[in-house]
């Protein structure tokens, strides 16, 4: 809820409370795999 209570991305959010480095997030974090198609998708594996 940090994000959006504050107005930020998931990347501002993660960078400024100091949760991972920007080098760390760009790598693990696909946002493509985010949204729902994607996720329907995934659980039908």
């Amino acid at each position: 809820h940090y994000a959006m209570d504050n107005d930020l991305t998931l990347k501002e959010a993660a960078l400024k409370l100091g949760f991972v480095t920007e080098e760390l997030f760009d790598r693990v974090v696909d946002p493509a795999k985010m949204v729902r198609p994607y996720a329907a998708q995934a659980t039908n594996r």
